[in-house]
């Protein structure tokens, strides 16, 4: 028989310290691996914080010597901690950027309108209309919202499809 692991291990991290060189972390999964200071904003080394928590699998809290509390959650320690978890992350993006892409053209050639004119109704960039239908650029929500409107259609299923 194989070894199963409790599903989304890979999120859960299930211990934490302050170390000389960053916080290190362990995964229920068994992936560990150390998140440096210089990548959590306003902690200049162990020696700001006062005090480490993980309240639950999802977060690491840290309290700081000024008082402040620094979050970091489960996705930003592990892109710290795991190189491949970066390059998931990244298919995983780009396969989102694509399929929205895909989405607005589809939509753009049902309304017959060209990339211009698909643009100027959204008050936006042609070339950006281009960039988000080729998926080498990441819109923001106020882009999408202005396409969608733009576009006749609910701004859901321009992110989810139909």
């Amino acid at each position: 028989m194989s070894t199963v692991t409790v599903r989304h291990a890979d999120r859960m991290m299930i211990s934490t310290d302050v170390g000389v060189d960053g916080i290190s972390v362990t995964y229920a999964d068994g992936a560990s691996g150390v998140v440096p200071y210089s990548a959590i904003e306003g902690v200049g080394g162990h020696e700001s914080i006062t005090s480490i928590d993980l309240p639950n699998p999802y977060e690491i809290v840290l309290v700081l010597t000024d008082g402040s509390r620094e979050e970091l959650p489960w996705d930003f320690v592990r892109w710290h901690c795991d190189e491949s978890f970066g390059a998931r992350t990244q298919a995983t993006m780009q396969n989102a950027r694509q399929a929205i892409g895909e989405r607005i053209r589809r939509h753009r050639k049902a309304a017959g309108l060209t990339q211009g004119a698909l643009a100027n109704q959204a008050s936006v960039g042609r070339v950006t209309v281009a960039r988000i239908e080729n998926a080498s650029h990441v819109p923001t929500l106020e882009t999408l919202s202005a396409l969608a409107s733009a576009l006749r259609i609910d701004l859901a299923e321009l992110l989810a499809g139909e």
